[in-house]
């Protein structure tokens, strides 16, 4: 099982979720290996080491990748050094299938390596990679990104950071920003990367197009692999399984709790949250932030600086996954603001797990995921005031938080899933 990280020193939701499979797997008596990168390096040439952990039970090979310093990281679609070092691992150790978490970092090592090595993969897309060089489909404004419809619009947004491109902007007024990869100055003097986008789009499909078998948990995240040319009705959906948590008693209060969980970056939407729960001066709310402070400063100073010392706002920086239980059990709602397409929330499942009501932004997989009305409600993160008036329902609507929470019981569980993946590993699986 292939992972972009794994922890503990990386735990984001692919990362977790990976984790989950693969100790509930071994648990099951199946003979299962992890390997994730562990540190990122830049150097002259690039290069692949791996150290051995079997902290978790199971042997775990985490790798230090080096990047050629005059590679782009947005264009990595190959790394020769990575994929070597996986064709010699596949060969050596002669796995029956190997299960690719993600396209990020090594998407296409992997892809390309068992290809060599004769190897089956199992592909779930959990990211934009292969999309999207930003991974984010968000343009460096922050704006939403339809798609990869033309190379040159990819291009662009990889050049708008740079420092000659706000140059040429601030010299024309702004006209090459307005006018976007359409800018006949911009196509001029900058348009070098539409090939090499091109490029990556046609190497990352082929690899892609090799997989046994390409999975998504939700058909939003499909359907953007599906731009990029790969038929979407070999996609299987296959929901995350979550395993069993206990369930703490939930502490009664007369403040409605309002919860965030999970990394404080821009494109979360923790601002407009704070900003929300501002406007409710002098309103029975509070909010509790979950997440590490240091990976993004300059974001969280921000954050901080909004809450303006509002003692309902309190940051209680990162926690461990066991805590989880216990801070679902304080609060009432969870809210996931994002401001980009999430692709399959894992916090929504967990709140969910927990018999809590999600509050999410209306984008991405995550309509997929709250049941509008039902088991949580959708606000629309670029309408302004929009979320203040889903929290004030909260508020002033009597029997909606009960109804809500009521409602809060859809998962998958973790046994269906690995029933389910067990299945299709033997199906697709090497031949003995």
């Amino acid at each position: 099982m292939v992972a972009p990280h794994l922890p503990p020193r990386h735990v984001g939701g692919v990362e977790v979720y990976a984790q989950s499979q693969l100790a509930a797997l071994a648990s099951l008596g199946h003979t299962v290996r992890g390997v994730a990168v562990e540190a990122v390096l830049r150097g002259e040439a690039g290069a692949c080491t791996a150290d051995d952990d079997h902290a978790a039970g199971y042997p775990t090979h985490r790798l230090q990748l080096t990047l050629p310093s005059t590679q782009p990281f947005p264009m990595l679609c190959d790394h020769a050094a990575a994929e070597d070092w996986l064709y010699a691992f596949f060969n050596r150790t002669r796995p029956d299938v190997v299960h690719l978490h993600s396209g990020y970092l090594l998407g296409a090592p992997v892809l390309a390596a068992a290809r060599r090595a004769a190897t089956p993969v199992v592909l779930t897309i959990h990211d934009y990679w292969f999309t999207c060089p930003r991974i984010t489909l968000l343009h460096p404004d922050g704006r939403l990104c339809s798609g990869p419809e033309r190379p040159a619009k990819c291009a662009w947004c990889l050049t708008a950071d740079q420092r000659r491109h706000r140059l040429l902007d601030r010299v024309t007024g702004g006209a090459v920003s307005r006018g976007q990869d359409r800018s006949w100055l911009w196509r001029l003097l900058m348009s070098g990367p539409d090939s090499a986008v091109a490029e990556r789009k046609a190497r990352l499909l082929a690899l892609v197009e090799t997989a046994a078998a390409v999975l998504a948990p939700t058909r939003f995240v499909a359907d953007r692999l599906g731009a990029l040319g790969y038929p979407v009705e070999r996609i299987q959906l296959s929901r995350y399984g979550l395993p069993p948590q206990p369930r703490p008693a939930r502490r009664p209060s007369d403040t409605l709790r309002l919860a965030f969980i999970g990394q404080l970056a821009p494109h979360k939407g923790v601002h407009l949250l704070i900003d929300a729960v501002r406007t409710l001066a002098g309103r029975p709310v509070s909010l509790a932030v979950h997440g590490p402070l240091t990976p993004h400063p300059s974001y969280v100073a921000q954050l901080q600086a909004r809450a303006a010392g509002d003692p309902r706002i309190t940051f209680h920086g990162p926690y461990r996954r066991g805590d989880l239980p216990d801070l679902l059990a304080a609060s009432d709602v969870v809210v996931v603001p994002s401001v980009w397409h999430e692709v399959a929330a894992l916090v929504i499942q967990e709140a969910q797990l927990a018999a809590l009501p999600v509050l999410s932004s209306n984008l991405g997989g995550s309509p997929e995921l709250v049941a509008d009305e039902q088991d949580g409600l959708l606000f629309d993160p670029w309408r302004p005031g929009d979320l203040v008036r889903q929290i004030t329902r909260l508020l002033d609507e009597p029997g909606l938080l009960p109804a809500l929470t009521a409602g809060a019981s859809r998962r998958r569980p973790l046994h269906n899933e690995l029933e389910t993946l067990v299945g299709l590993y033997r199906a697709v699986g090497r031949p003995a």
